[in-house]
């Protein structure tokens, strides 16, 4: 009597497990798209649901999502499902959040310097909600010109006397700025031998950076400046080099005048 017992369990536990795996198919198989929410107040395109019966909210900047078969959402077309950052996405199952994928500035149609497409779109879909028109990138940038802005300035420096330095500076701007520098108040390289500018576009799309290489002589202390120009307007930003002579270290008046840097 006791195998048959055993063989009973065994049977009524197989048959539950066919009804949860079957009612788990059931959930997604019988859809309903009268159920299906309508108007819903989106930031970003709408995408199927894990069952593709119903369109949803695609996630947005900093929302949940991934999970298993995606129950924790997707994420919109500019987004990755990452775990800190872009660089990381979540693996297959995984919960993340969406991140953009875009890091470059981009220029709407209303004027206004988004600092990504993504943040972009999210205000244009929220304007689009309202009734108003959407937001558009605008390719051209000349909706969105702006003057100058020093990202990363130069810094104070106490120079080794005949050692290879350089001073460096980043700037961003719409038309994209130029990068000038000035050593009390005369524009390098000018007549010195010793010393060069370099620039290049970058590192931003609409950033220039720019730097002073020294073959540091004992001219070389004074006041530096690195000025951002566009037609838009400038600015500067100034720092104190300072070079000191044998004499200087052997009496440590440089060293005491480099804390005060």
């Amino acid at each position: 009597m006791f195998f048959p017992q055993l063989l009973l369990l065994a049977i009524v536990g197989y048959s539950l497990s066919q009804r949860i795996d079957t009612d788990d198919r059931v959930d997604c198989e019988l859809c309903d798209k009268s159920a299906c929410p309508t108007d819903l107040p989106c930031l970003a395109e709408l995408v199927l649901d894990r069952c593709s019966c119903c369109k949803v909210c695609a996630k947005v900047l900093g929302e949940r999502c991934g999970g298993p078969e995606s129950v924790d959402g997707r994420c919109a077309d500019e987004y990755i499902c990452a775990g800190k950052s872009v660089y990381d996405p979540v693996k297959e199952g995984g919960v993340g959040q969406c991140v953009c994928k875009s890091f470059d500035q981009v220029c709407g149609s209303d004027g206004v310097v988004y600092e990504n497409e993504c943040e972009l779109k999210m205000e244009s879909y929220g304007r689009v909600q309202r009734g108003l028109s959407a937001i558009e990138v605008d390719e051209t940038d000349v909706l969105c010109l702006t003057p100058p802005f020093i990202t990363s300035p130069p810094k104070d420096a106490f120079l080794k006397l005949d050692s290879q330095s350089e001073l460096s500076c980043e700037a961003i701007g719409r038309p994209v700025p130029d990068i000038i520098w000035t050593k009390d108040g005369e524009e390098l390289p000018g007549n010195h031998i010793n010393i060069a500018t370099r620039k290049r576009n970058g590192p931003t799309k609409f950033g220039m950076t720019s730097w002073v290489l020294l073959n540091v002589s004992p001219n070389d202390g004074g006041t530096y400046m690195c000025k951002a120009v566009n037609s838009q307007g400038e600015t500067s930003v100034s720092v104190t080099i300072l070079v000191p002579t044998p004499e200087d270290m052997n009496n440590n008046s440089a060293n005491d005048v480099a804390l005060e840097l």
